[in-house]
C-alpha cells in the first residue's frame, strides 16, 4: 500500500505538487497522466524516494515519511523502470535476465510469453526501444517486484511498440500494482485509475480491451548469482575496445625479452656457461702433490675425468735470477683435454679422423694440420714431439674443425688458449699426462694445473661451492667465461632494467586511463548491477578482480609469444654465431619479480580508476539524464 498525503514539491519558486493527496491500491494499472513538466517524473521519484518532498507525508507498507521515501527499505518492492532504459552493454539479453533469476527455465518461459525468445543472445544494443522496454519490464518481474514505476515507456516509440507495452503492463495489473507516467493519450485506453497532474484530478477509466490475465510464477528470490563470472565477459564483449589490450600485450612482449636480454649478471653468466659454452670443468691449481684430493676426485661419481694439464704444470727451465735467459728444449705449449669423449663437450667436433682410442695419440688442431700438409692425409701418421721426459712418436688421430668463438670459450675455461695468433696447437690427452702426476718435479714456478670435468654443469657447481676452500696451497678455479664478455652482462643490466621499471608502470597507467575514460562515460553500468540488487562492495570487488585477471592474462598471452621467438633466435643464434654467448636467458625470479610488479601497479591503478567516476546510487546516475519534473 503507498498513501500520499498532502505532498508538496517546489524547485525554487516553481510548485510542481500542491497538497498531493492520494491512496494508491494494492494492484491495477494507475495513470499519471499530464504534459511535460506538469510533475509525473516528480512524483515517481519522490514515490520511489529519489528526491525528497518539502511538506505532507507518504505512508509506504506501514512506515510513515515526512521528508523523503527510504529507497533502500522499499527497493525489494519497487521495480522503476525509466524511459531511457539501461542494460549491462557487454551482457546478452539472457544474461542480463540471469542476473535477475537463479531459474533458467522460468527465464526462457518469461521471454518466450513477451515474444523475445530470439532475441536472447542479442546485446542490448541491437534492441529496438520497444523490446528494451519490455526486457526492463521482465528483469522487474523476475526480480520478484510487486510495484513497477514507469517512467514515459512509450515517449521514444512507434504505435505498434506503444500497443505491445500497453497491452503487457494490462496483463500484469492483475498481479501488481503499476503506476505509469504518461502524456500519450492512448495510455487512457489500458488504465483503471487516471490522476490528470494537469490540474492534479483523478478522472475514471474508459472502456478496457479485456485480456487473459498474466500467468505469473511468483519468485522471492534469496539467493543471486556470483557476479564475477558476468563482469569477465566485458573482456570477450565483441564490440569491446581491444588497442589498449593489444598495445600493453606488446609492452608486456618487449618487457619479458628485454628482461631476458638484461638479466642479472650472474645468472646470465651462469646460464650461458651451462646451456651455450657446456661447460662442464673446474680447475686446480696445488702446490703439492695432494694424494687425498685426486683420491677424492677419482671416488666422486660426478666426476667423468682428472687430467694434469701439461703446458701449465711443465717446468720453464727458469729457477731463479741467474736462468733468466736460459730456455727449455721441449714442447711447453701442448694442451691437454680428456682421453674420454663423454667428459669433453667438443669430442665430436673432429673434422679428419677420429677421437683417441690411446694415451699416445695427439689430435691437431686445423691450422696446425694446415702447417704439416694436408689434413686429411696426416691421419694415422706418426708426429715427433719433444715432450719434458724425452720425445714421443705420437700417432695423429684427428684433425679438429676450426672453433667457433663459443667453442674457444669452453676451451678457455680447460685452460686452453686459442688466439688468432696461437692456434697451432697439439693436443694431449688426459690419460698422456697422468705420467707426470707423481712425478715430484714437474712443477710450473712450484704450482701445477689439474682440470676436473664433471657429468653436469651443475654438479660441477655444486662441488665447487661445497669445497672452493679446500687446503694450504689448494685453490679451486671455477669455470668462468672470458671478463669481456661477463662485462657486456654487467653494462647490459645496468642500462635496460632500469627501462623494464620505467616503462611498465607507465603503459599500465596509461591503460587503465584508457578504461578510466571509459568507465566514466559508462559509469550506468555499475549502476544497473546495483538496481539488480548487488552491493557496491560486491561490484568493486569485482572490478579489481576481473581487471586484474585480465591484464594477468595480457602479460601470459605476451610470455607465451615471448618464449618460442626468444628461443629461435638463441636457435639460430647458436647456429649461425653472431653473437658469442646467448642472448635471451630466464630467471624466474626476475619474471615473478615483474608478475608481482604488474599485479601491484594493476590493483593501484584499477583501484585510482575506480573511484575516479565516484559512483554513487543508480537512481542518483539515473537523474543525471533525466529531467527532474
Amino acid at each position: 500500500m503507498i498513501q500520499c498525503n498532502g505532498i508538496c514539491k517546489s524547485y525554487g519558486q516553481e510548485k510542481v505538487l500542491t497538497n498531493f493527496s492520494y491512496l494508491f491500491p494494492e494492484t491495477g494499472f494507475v495513470l499519471l497522466y499530464g504534459e511535460s513538466g506538469c510533475g509525473k517524473t516528480t512524483l515517481l521519484n519522490i514515490l520511489a524516494g529519489f528526491t525528497g518532498f518539502d511538506k505532507g507525508q507518504i505512508i509506504f507498507k506501514n512506515e510513515t515519511y515526512k521528508t523523503r521515501v527510504d529507497w533502500d527499505k522499499v527497493r525489494g518492492s519497487i521495480g522503476y523502470i525509466p524511459q531511457d532504459t539501461h542494460f549491462i552493454d557487454y551482457l546478452t539479453v539472457l544474461d542480463n535476465l540471469k542476473l535477475c533469476s537463479t531459474d533458467d527455465e522460468y527465464i526462457l518461459q518469461v521471454l518466450d510469453r513477451f515474444g523475445l525468445s530470439e532475441k536472447k543472445d542479442s546485446y542490448p544494443g541491437t534492441l529496438s526501444g520497444g523490446e528494451k522496454q519490455r526486457i526492463a519490464i521482465i528483469q522487474a518481474l523476475l526480480g520478484g517486484r510487486n510495484i513497477l514505476f514507469l517512467d514515459e515507456p512509450t515517449a521514444s516509440l512507434d504505435r505498434e511498440n506503444k500497443t505491445l507495452i500497453f497491452r503487457t503492463l494490462e496483463e500484469l495489473k492483475e498481479n501488481k500494482l503499476i503506476i505509469c507516467s504518461s502524456h500519450d493519450d492512448e495510455a487512457k485506453l489500458y488504465a483503471d485509475k487516471i490522476i490528470d497532474l494537469s490540474n492534479q484530478e483523478i478522472s475514471k477509466p474508459v472502456e478496457k480491451i479485456d485480456m487473459k490475465p498474466f500467468d505469473r510464477r511468483i519468485k522471492n528470490e534469496q539467493n543471486k548469482r556470483n557476479l564475477l563470472p558476468f563482469f569477465k565477459k566485458q573482456y570477450k564483449y565483441p564490440g569491446r575496445e581491444k588497442k589498449s589490450g593489444i598495445r600493453l600485450t606488446l609492452v608486456f612482449f618487449l618487457a619479458v625479452i628485454t628482461l631476458c636480454i638484461c638479466d642479472t649478471p650472474q645468472n646470465k653468466t651462469d646460464s650461458n656457461i651451462e646451456y651455450t659454452y657446456h661447460l662442464n670443468q673446474i680447475q686446480i691449481s696445488a702446490e703439492n702433490i695432494d694424494e687425498s684430493l685426486l683420491n677424492k676426485l677419482a671416488n666422486n661419481k660426478h666426476v667423468k675425468e682428472v687430467d694434469l694439464a701439461y703446458n701449465k704444470s711443465v717446468p720453464d727451465g727458469i729457477q731463479n735470477e741467474e736462468d733468466i735467459n736460459s730456455d727449455a728444449n721441449y714442447n711447453m705449449t701442448a694442451e691437454t683435454i680428456p682421453f674420454n669423449a663423454d667428459a669433453f663437450r667438443l669430442s665430436d667436433d673432429i673434422k679428419y679422423g677420429s677421437y683417441y682410442t690411446k694415451a699416445q695419440q695427439v689430435i691437431l688442431s686445423y691450422d696446425k694440420a694446415l702447417s704439416l700438409g694436408n689434413p686429411k692425409d696426416l691421419i694415422g701418421q706418426t708426429l715427433k714431439v719433444q715432450l719434458y721426459d724425452k720425445d714421443y712418436d705420437m700417432e695423429i688421430v684427428g684433425v679438429f674443425n676450426r672453433f667457433s668463438k663459443i667453442e674457444k670459450q669452453y676451451l678457455w675455461a680447460s685452460g686452453v688458449y686459442l688466439t688468432e695468433g696461437n692456434s697451432d696447437t697439439i693436443f694431449l690427452n688426459g690419460e698422456f699426462t697422468k705420467r707426470y702426476i707423481y712425478d715430484k718435479n714437474f712443477f710450473f714456478h712450484g704450482q701445477r694445473i689439474y682440470t676436473v670435468y664433471f657429468d653436469t654443469f651443475k654438479n660441477m657447481k655444486s662441488f665447487y661451492e661445497n669445497n672452493n676452500v679446500y687446503g694450504k696451497g689448494t685453490q679451486f678455479i671455477y669455470a668462468g667465461i672470458s671478463s669481456d664478455i661477463s662485462g657486456i652482462f654487467i653494462i647490459m643490466f645496468i642500462i635496460l632494467f632500469p627501462m623494464v621499471l620505467v616503462v611498465i608502470p607507465v603503459s599500465i597507467l596509461l591503460y587503465y586511463q584508457t578504461w578510466k575514460i571509459k568507465m566514466i562515460y559508462n559509469k550506468h553500468v555499475f549502476s544497473v548491477y546495483q538496481y539488480l540488487g548487488y552491493t557496491m562492495k560486491e561490484i568493486k570487488k569485482c572490478w579489481m578482480v576481473t581487471s586484474l585477471e585480465e591484464i594477468l592474462k595480457m602479460f601470459i598471452t605476451a610470455l607465451a609469444f615471448a618464449i618460442p621467438f626468444m628461443w629461435l633466435i638463441n636457435l639460430f643464434n647458436s647456429r649461425i654465431v653472431i653473437i658469442p654467448f646467448q642472448i635471451f636467458t630466464y630467471n624466474i625470479y626476475l619474471i615473478l619479480l615483474l608478475i608481482f610488479m604488474i599485479s601491484l601497479l594493476g590493483v593501484i591503478a584499477s583501484n585510482n580508476a575506480l573511484n575516479k567516476v565516484k559512483m554513487a546510487g543508480w537512481y542518483q546516475i539515473l537523474l543525471e539524464y533525466r529531467d527532474l519534473i
